[in-house]
């Protein structure tokens, strides 16, 4: 009798760890992972020479940095309270030589979000959006690519409601940066996007 509820103690235990694992799995991958994402983007980035995307209409370019130009793009520019909100990013590389770049499988980690509402109220990182970024940067990983004269390597695309806290109506301003190497010497620069505009109304 000892032996049998040691066994079905023993089991209990062992079906919530299981239970614990299937969750903390889903909450590190449910951000992007969804089954309209999984057929949209297959790939963390693409390597092309178009710059236009009837998907990602409304796009803002930054100015040139070390030959480097960065933009963030969204499909549309009004949502209503609630509903998806994607951006993703484009790298252009604007000089004549070959570059190696070496990101972070992470776009999140590798484009911070600058996001403010009405052109001065700062927006902050949800509490998922924390413990994203927490673990991203922890088991993210690294990819290398070359980017050629004039080839743009565009990012897979982000939800950026489930990130940062945008539930209220207002009109947002987004925009975004990254780290890209030198022209003439060891290190990096940033570069910087355009800044998009969206408008949040109520449902």
């Amino acid at each position: 009798m000892k032996n049998l509820s040691y066994l079905i103690i023993f089991s209990l235990v062992v079906i919530l760890m299981l239970l614990w694992l299937s969750v903390q799995e889903k909450k590190s991958s449910g951000l992007t992972n969804n089954s309209q994402s999984r057929q949209e983007e297959k790939s963390t980035l693409t390597v092309e020479n178009n710059t236009q995307d009837e998907l990602y209409p409304i796009i803002e370019w930054g100015s040139p940095v070390e030959g480097f130009q960065l933009s963030i793009a969204s499909s549309k520019s009004e949502y209503s309270n609630g509903e998806t909100i994607k951006v993703r990013f484009s790298l252009k590389n604007v000089t004549q030589r070959t570059f190696y770049l070496g990101l972070s499988h992470s776009v999140e980690e590798s484009y911070p979000l600058f996001i403010y509402r009405d052109s001065n109220e700062k927006i902050g990182l949800t509490l998922r959006g924390e413990e994203f970024m927490k673990f991203s940067r922890i088991y993210g990983g690294s990819m290398g690519i070359y980017l050629k004269p004039n080839e743009i390597c565009t990012t897979r695309s982000i939800i950026i409601n489930e990130l940062y806290d945008l539930k209220m109506p207002g009109i947002y301003f987004i925009s975004t940066e990254t780290a890209v190497p030198r022209l003439s010497k060891k290190g990096s620069s940033i570069v910087k996007s355009g800044t998009i505009k969206i408008v949040i109304r109520n449902k």
